[in-house]
């Protein structure tokens, strides 16, 4: 999930530099030849769920630190590390962050039934986009695919980030209280990899990643860092080279989107899990994660309404 959010912070800094008249011509031309550019991320029209007046952002991570392969992302080589979509509501009253996890048993066309995250390795990101929209029923507008490992450089670049975790534990030599902890880009990395120290794996992790991108909110959104437009401007220097976007979302349409999200802060951004109906494996041995179809329906159905807030009021998934 997590590489979703640092876009979603990179398009509010662009939305508050613009305001900054040189500076917002450096980070045009940092966006501009810095953010690579997927030519073919969509599948083919016919059959695809129509545009609304929301916008729904795919927002895939890829580890290439883990994988090796360096800063610019890359769908090739593994699965995902996490999906996310974020529904922007036409009013752009609020921001809908949903994790959808990367073992979420699911249809992929023309591939069977198999986990969520092997979908853009079957058929790279046309086929990644179209089961998604398969699953949710809504159309993606746009499809960011961020490598993990630039947390560490935006993070730093911040200045370190405030995070409260759910439970104390100890990763790679790294120790988190349960409760606020203060961290640098090293130890937000390792705080948002961790799986394997929780009885609950991967749903423990998605909280966490919920926990940084919280901290990374807060953070951007600080008197210090927005009355500071050399910071923004670093912020931007850092994600970019970490970021490849579909063709459409070149740096005059992030700058639109940035404009229109500027008056949501921390308290309308809502994170939420797609619902899920437990752990299984498959007969070889696969694990999976079973989607929950009665309270899929419900995030279809708010999602055609445009109204997930509802979702949100009563609590989320």
């Amino acid at each position: 999930m997590f590489g979703g959010f640092l876009l979603g912070v990179a398009l509010v800094a662009v939305a508050l530099l613009g305001y900054v008249g040189y500076v917002a011509v450096r980070v045009a031309h940092t966006y501009s030849s810095d953010v690579a550019s997927l030519q073919n991320a969509f599948p083919e029209e016919d059959g695809r769920p129509a545009p609304t007046e929301a916008t729904n952002i795919l927002l895939v991570g890829v580890d290439g630190a883990a994988r090796g392969t360096g800063p610019r992302p890359s769908t090739q080589g593994g699965n995902t590390d996490t999906t996310m979509l974020v529904h922007l509501p036409a009013d752009r009253s609020a921001v809908h962050i949903l994790s959808i996890m990367r073992d979420l048993w699911v249809p992929i066309p023309n591939h069977g039934f198999g986990n969520i995250d092997t979908a853009i390795v079957l058929g790279g990101p046309p086929l990644a986009v179209q089961t998604v929209e398969d699953l949710l029923h809504a159309r993606i507008d746009h499809l960011v695919v961020v490598d993990l490992a630039g947390i560490e450089p935006v993070v730093d670049a911040l200045g370190g980030i405030d995070v409260r975790s759910d439970r104390a534990f100890t990763s790679e030599g790294f120790d988190f209280a349960r409760g606020p902890n203060e961290l640098d880009g090293g130890e937000a990395m390792r705080f948002v990899r961790e799986q394997e120290a929780f009885p609950d794996a991967d749903f423990a992790r998605v909280k966490n990643q919920h926990a940084v991108a919280r901290g990374l909110t807060d953070s951007v959104f600080s008197v210090d860092t927005l009355t500071d437009p050399a910071r923004l401007e670093s912020v931007v220097d850092e994600i970019a080279p970490y970021v490849t976007v579909d063709s459409s979302l070149d740096w005059r349409k992030a700058m639109s989107l940035g404009y229109s999200l500027y008056g949501t802060r921390g308290p309308n951004h809502h994170y939420f899990t797609i619902p899920t109906a437990g752990v299984d494996t498959t007969f070889g041995g696969q694990s999976l994660v079973r989607p929950d179809d009665i309270a899929l329906g419900q995030l279809r159905d708010a999602l055609a309404r445009d109204d997930v807030a509802t979702l949100n009021r009563v609590g989320g998934r």
